[in-house]
């Protein structure tokens, strides 16, 4: 087994035993739940061919409806809409944005909010935002800001239905006629809806959508973005292609842009169920982790730790930091010659662990875990 072969059965070994974890806190395991699920993976279960960043805008700009997955808590997975937006407006300047992370029911508190009438803080306490979405705003605040700096109105799709067995579908059931009613209304503008991965899969939300349209004898073109589907990224891990395909095209009006491992996007959902405060992500496309991003938050904690004890603070930015998001950073570790054979033996078995790491050889940080604890206690290992 080579080296790229090793890498992947390790990330594989990981994600399963996240899964494991994730399983033991996360029970929804009913029927309903199952079918779901299932009817997504069978949407992603394999790419027809790599694709580009520029076809996918292309495609978007063509579009008037588009929906776009997302994983809660990546922040990757909240700032790929601003990217494709940002390119897309110079030919589309009329979109309206909706979003599941506000109840439908709060919308004169969005509309407010948007219009700069109350702050940040009193919009997130009317909206009851904690237990109404709980997910990290600082990676959902990018969306709203953007709307507002472009004069894009925004709108709350989602609800909490009571007194029915399937949630889900009567979640996509109002999402789905508030979605209608704005294209209905709105006929010339693009409507791009963020809305949770499994609810854009074709079957659920779109379709939805799709039935209402065709009782008022209305057509529109549409388009589903999928983000970090963990079939389709193996698939490209094993054509070596993992880091470098950023956009594939699943079918005609499916694409899947990949921007985070399997490993990295589950790893941010147990540090959410655990509270975990994480390090700055700033990538926008691409799987590898923004190194600078990561150093410049090391680099701060080390400055810190450093003032506490009154160290000087010269060579104290001669460091180089990966993470597990980035193992195929190993083999080039190998191949220029960083760590010898042992080293790169207690590297494995630290990954496998999910343990962090500094190595005096090559001043090199491996954070197996984005959390700040593990870049805490490796600042303090370089530092002495």
């Amino acid at each position: 087994m080579d080296l790229h072969a090793e890498l992947l059965a390790l990330q594989k070994k990981l994600v399963q035993r996240m899964r494991e974890q994730i399983k033991e806190v996360v029970c929804e395991d009913t029927q309903v739940f199952k079918r779901y699920r299932n009817e997504y993976e069978a949407e992603v279960r394999r790419f027809a061919r790599t694709a580009t960043q520029k076809e996918l805008i292309e495609k978007v700009a063509k579009s008037d409806i588009v929906y776009c997955g997302d994983y809660h808590t990546l922040a990757q997975a909240q700032r790929t809409p601003v990217k494709i937006l940002e390119h897309v407006l110079p030919r589309r300047p009329k979109i309206i944005l909706c979003v599941e992370a506000v109840m439908s029911h709060h919308q004169k508190h969005l509309d407010a909010y948007m219009r700069g009438e109350i702050s940040e803080s009193e919009f997130l306490r009317r909206i009851d935002y904690v237990h109404t979405w709980g997910f990290v705003w600082e990676h959902y605040r990018v969306l709203f800001e953007f709307a507002r700096e472009h004069g894009i109105a925004v709108f709350g799709i989602n609800s909490h239905p009571e007194g029915v067995r399937d949630r889900l579908a009567a979640r996509d059931r109002h999402a789905a006629k508030i979605i209608a009613d704005l294209t209905t209304q709105h006929p010339d503008s693009l409507i791009f809806v963020v809305d949770g991965d499994w609810h854009v899969a074709y079957p659920h939300l779109p379709r939805e959508v799709e039935r209402i349209l065709k009782k008022r004898r209305l057509t529109r073109r549409w388009l589903i973005i999928f983000q970090n589907a963990e079939k389709i990224y193996w698939q490209l891990a094993l054509r070596r292609l993992e880091h470098r395909i950023d956009v594939v095209q699943i079918s005609k009006n499916r694409y899947c842009v990949i921007n985070a491992t399997p490993l990295a996007k589950l790893r941010t959902y147990l540090n959410w169920i655990e509270d975990i405060e994480e390090l700055g992500y700033s990538r926008l496309w691409r799987v590898t982790t923004s190194h600078a991003a990561i150093e410049d938050d090391l680099m701060t904690i080390i400055n810190a730790i450093a003032d506490f004890l009154d160290l000087p603070k010269e060579g104290l930015d001669d460091f180089s930091v990966y993470t597990s998001a980035d193992l195929e950073f190993l083999v080039t570790l190998i191949e220029h010659r960083h760590f010898t054979k042992p080293e790169v033996k207690e590297l494995k078995s630290r990954i496998e662990r999910d343990a962090s790491v500094y190595f005096e050889s090559g001043r090199i940080i491996f954070l197996a875990n984005l959390s700040l604890n593990h870049a805490a206690e490796e600042a303090a290992h370089f530092i002495n």
